[in-house]
């Protein structure tokens, strides 16, 4: 007798939330865990997972993949199931990535907000991802930056008046009703944001327990008497939080922290106490991790204008020169390092171009994701990064620094709970059928010099909602992927 509608046998099964872990059969029923046993059983269709371990699907909830569907293929590759798009206060509704990228870029005859939808409740979008499905299951966050834009608050770096404030606040409470998790915040890219600002957008987060994630107004080592660092801006939005009793998500932590200092390791042990120090007074923070020791750059923006402007001092602080530091990541010039008559050359014909700053260390990114209140989110957009592939194939199997117990609970569990997502991030009965089904031998995750897309190895078959998405690591045409809602009460 076929009772149920897909089988995966033979696996050994992990369920990081309980910490269970065994060879298991999986019996799923209308896109939910029906059965888990020993024992033999039957299905319409099957996944023989014999040698292959048998996870939760993955839960990414720092991605930018705001509804492109290519995108949301690519998470697919990288064996995550669910996805929260729209963060560092912005979202955008747009099917064609690089073509936004081009005209955000290129700011002619262009509105950024023709290509924000809070003319529509979150409703309506989240119900189009049910109507028209989508590659994973996909939840969103009303950014800051899109908020300004509709109140009328144009300029990113002047404050918004105290009517704009609270008409953004008026769509953000809207947005949140609608569905969405919170509201996330860009603090660097809009310098004008003021703490009145931030407090009244983070107490309407908290109003409906809903996160306020931020992109800190400051990051990494900074620029002694010029230019803060990471702990400054931490300490803003955490002080902030505590006031408006918000739940914080501190966002790709490590790129604010994971940098090479005097002492060696200072900045990243002092970012970690700050964190620690905030949630022994009671603070509600957490924050997520791009496992990757570098940060990327294009030309044309005004960080790098900033790099060069202040080069002595940038050399003296990072210790080496400015082209062993940032280096070309795409086009002729690629793998070069960035020299300043080069930049300048880059600066007039290809701002654009994609550049690669080398001042973190890994190590130090592995001490930050180690902390029990880290854990891993990809931030990938137009660009992609295998990051939950790469923690358990690098971290766990070849340095030994987690263990597959320990990266799974980072990649699954607890970020479904850290969002809400009661359903997700675990194998028991009643649960979401959603699988990541790998060879912990070969499973790895990295993105060549140059390349535009991940490179991601050992994901043998994903499962959605109950449907199969991958199988024998080929992608099948398929779009079950639903909205997820934020449910305040």
């Amino acid at each position: 007798m076929t009772d149920h509608d897909l089988v995966i046998r033979n696996g050994l099964v992990i369920d990081p939330a309980s910490q269970f872990a065994a060879p298991f059969s999986i019996g799923v029923k209308d896109g939910r865990i029906a059965t888990l046993t020993s024992q033999p059983i039957e299905g319409r269709d099957e996944i023989d997972a014999d040698g292959l371990v048998v996870a939760p699907g993955f839960v990414d909830v720092h991605t930018h993949v705001d509804g492109n569907v290519p995108a949301g293929y690519e998470l697919i590759k990288m064996g995550v199931t669910s996805a929260i798009a729209g963060n560092c206060g912005n979202f955008m509704w747009f099917e064609d990535a690089d073509l936004m990228r081009q005209r955000l870029h290129e700011q002619k005859d262009y509105d950024v907000r023709n290509f924000n939808r809070l003319d529509k409740d979150w409703s309506d979008l989240l119900d189009q991802v049910d109507q028209d499905g989508y590659p994973v299951h996909l939840g969103l966050l009303v950014g800051s930056a899109t908020l300004r834009l509709k109140a009328g608050a144009d300029d990113p770096n002047g404050p918004a008046s105290d009517q704009q404030i609270a008409e953004m606040c008026r769509l953000a409470a809207r947005q949140i009703e609608a569905g969405a998790f919170g509201v996330s915040f860009g603090v660097m890219y809009t310098p004008g944001m003021t703490r009145d600002e931030l407090l009244a957008l983070f107490r309407v987060a908290a109003r409906y327990q809903g996160i306020a994630a931020v992109h800190p107004r400051h990051g990494g080592p900074g620029l002694p008497g010029i230019v803060p660092g990471a702990l400054v801006g931490h300490q803003e939005v955490i002080d902030v939080a505590r006031e408006a009793g918000a739940k914080l998500q501190l966002s790709h932590i490590a790129h604010q922290i994971a940098f090479q200092s005097r002492p060696y390791d200072d900045l990243t042990q002092r970012g970690i106490r700050q964190v620690d120090a905030a949630r022994a007074d009671g603070v509600d923070v957490m924050a997520d991790c791009m496992p990757l020791a570098q940060n990327v750059l294009e030309v044309g923006l005004p960080l790098t204008a900033m790099l060069y402007e202040l080069l002595p001092l940038v050399e003296e602080q990072a210790g080496r020169s400015i082209d062993n530091l940032i280096f070309v990541k795409e086009g002729p010039h690629q793998g070069k390092g960035l020299t300043p008559e080069l930049y300048r050359q880059l600066k007039e014909e290809a701002p654009m171009t994609a550049l690669v700053l080398r001042a973190m260390r890994e190590d130090l990114v592995i001490r930050t994701l180690l902390a029990d209140w880290c854990f891993v989110g990809s931030d990938i957009g137009d660009k992609f990064y295998p990051a939950q592939a790469r923690v358990i194939g690098n971290y766990v199997r070849e340095q030994g620094a987690f263990t597959l117990m320990q990266a799974l609970q980072k990649c699954t569990s607890v970020p479904a709970a850290r969002f809400g997502l009661k359903r997700k991030g675990r194998i028991a009965v009643g649960c979401d059928a959603d699988f990541t089904i790998f060879d912990q031998r070969t499973i790895s995750g990295h993105l060549p010099f140059g390349a535009p897309k991940s490179e991601t190895a050992g994901i043998e078959h994903v499962v959605v909602g109950g449907v199969p998405v991958m199988r024998c690591g080929q992608m099948l045409d398929a779009l079950p992927g639903r909205a997820l809602r934020h449910k305040p009460w």
